[in-house]
């Protein structure tokens, strides 16, 4: 727990603001409301329909990974610390609050729940689980920490009335 908190300090302590950036580290992030997502969902889903999905999968997919790489070049950090920041650094950022974390190198898996989801804050009630973008994420994540494509798949989500979303990455072919 020591050094969990410790992780959460430190990004704390990294954090800047000068003249309209926000930094970690010097690289620059910026903070965005909830409804940049569902206006993502929204549009996308107006546009392309049913095809949207594979979209915000692929754009959380691609964010995951470059978090995970660039976190791992800034912070030095090995693949099962990198896991351990990752999912802070996420909270802090206001992803939602992670736990159940499972990440099994061996057998090329990564599971986690998410509750207070903040695509699940921008989504309206669903039938079924539809947290593209943060499935996409955790796919990133888990396509650098196996070096491999990978799949992730929400297995239930608050948005359809679960206590909590659960996702579940694993070699894309097995």
């Amino acid at each position: 727990m020591a050094e969990k908190e410790e992780w959460s300090e430190k990004l704390l302590k990294e954090l800047r603001f000068e003249e309209g950036k926000v930094l970690v580290r010097d690289e620059r992030f910026f903070l965005g409301h909830k409804y940049m997502l569902e206006f993502m969902h929204s549009t996308f889903e107006g546009v392309m329909g049913p095809a949207a999905k594979a979209v915000l999968y692929r754009y959380g997919e691609a964010v995951g990974y470059y978090l995970a790489k660039g976190s791992s070049e800034k912070w030095d950090l090995k693949k099962e610390k990198l896991v351990d920041f990752m999912f802070q650094a996420l909270a802090i950022w206001g992803f939602g609050k992670f736990s159940g974390l499972v990440y099994d190198p061996k057998r090329r898996l990564l599971k986690v729940a998410v509750q207070n989801s903040v695509e699940v804050s921008s989504l309206s009630k669903t039938e079924k689980p539809s947290c593209y973008f943060m499935a996409g994420l955790f796919g990133g994540l888990g396509k650098y920490l196996f070096g491999e494509e990978v799949i992730c798949r929400e297995k239930i989500c608050e948005a359809a009335g679960d206590a909590t979303c659960e996702f579940e990455v694993e070699p894309y072919f097995k």
